[in-house]
């Protein structure tokens, strides 16, 4: 069996935050937006962090006083544990999970005693590597060609989905190359080639979500081509976006495109930390993104913690339902 720590898993933030100081973006024609993370609350009765132990999710909570449209989930990690041993805590607290395959190494050495069973209800997708040959700065000597290193990206990723074919994920999300746009477009667009292919030859398929990230914000690449590689959808990191300055991503016909939200805040050492507390300009910032991105949308509590699920939860609901009138 694989280590209890699930492959890649990002250490569970401090109990008392700090943030760096304040940016600002300006998107589009909106008025600008401070990015400061202050500690304002985003509602009434805010989800402070040392209240967060008390916020155990029920069954209740979830299943029943949570609009059915609303299209949530959180990651494999959540506490210490496999990702089997999370998905068996998760199973009614949650409808959906993101599985996290972060580390390829590591994950492609997981058996099925380290994957949570079939049958558990809960619906999946899985994040791909962080650590893909695109992403490294040194070029792999059996990469001759950008479309041979997009084959090995692809080849590694084929390899570890067919390991959770049996939860029928919903989709997989796949940080982009860290290349130039044109070269990056290129790439994306052969590596869901191949690895659409090879599912068709197994008999499935799997929708890719691109994100926004530090070395890849997408702005280029969908400057470069307006639409996303055929098969594929954006999944639009709002912490990443806060951080990097992807105000570009705010477009609406970009947020169309949108598959996917991951919700956090990201601090200057790149933790990922609750959507419990906005300040006013941050909230409008995420109340355009909630009023743009389809009704389909699934918004993932990217936090890896339960206190940090529990704290986002209701500001992400409150956010989704007030974009929906």
């Amino acid at each position: 069996m694989a280590s209890q720590r699930p492959a890649g898993a990002i250490p569970l933030p401090a109990r008392h935050w700090h943030f760096s100081p304040s940016f600002r973006i300006l998107p589009l024609s909106l008025p600008p937006f401070s990015l400061s993370f202050s500690l304002s609350p985003c509602m009434s009765h805010p989800c402070e962090p040392s209240c967060a132990p008390s916020l155990e999710l029920s069954p209740e909570l979830t299943l029943s006083r949570l609009s059915p449209d609303f299209h949530w989930a959180v990651p494999s990690w959540v506490q210490p544990g496999s990702v089997a041993e999370n998905c068996r805590f998760l199973q009614g607290r949650v409808p959906e999970v993101a599985l996290c395959f972060f580390e390829t190494a590591a994950c492609l050495r997981y058996t099925a005693d380290d994957l949570p069973e079939a049958g558990l209800p809960l619906g999946y997708h899985v994040h791909l590597p962080l650590d893909l040959p695109w992403h490294r700065e040194d070029p792999l000597p059996q990469a001759h060609s950008l479309l041979d290193e997009a084959e090995l990206c692809a080849g590694i990723c084929l390899e570890l989905v067919r390991k959770i074919r049996s939860l029928a994920p919903r989709c997989a999300v796949i940080h982009p190359p860290a290349r130039p746009a044109d070269q990056a477009w290129l790439q994306m667009r052969h590596f869901r080639h191949v690895l659409a292919e090879a599912l068709l030859r197994d008999g499935w398929s799997l929708p890719l979500c691109w994100e926004n990230t530090r070395h890849n914000s997408l702005q280029e690449v969908l400057g470069h081509a307006p639409l996303l590689p055929e098969g594929s959808g954006l999944c639009l990191d709002f912490g990443h976006l806060l951080r990097y300055h992807h105000a570009a991503l705010l477009e609406e016909a970009i947020l169309a495109q949108a598959s996917m939200i991951h919700w956090n805040l990201v601090d200057e050492r790149g933790r990922h930390l609750p959507v419990s507390t906005l300040a006013d300009r941050e909230r409008k910032l995420a109340e355009h993104i909630m009023a743009r991105v389809p009704t389909t949308c699934v918004h993932v509590l990217e936090v890896f913690s339960w206190q940090g699920v529990c704290a986002s939860l209701p500001c992400v609901h409150e956010l989704w339902c007030a974009a929906r009138g």
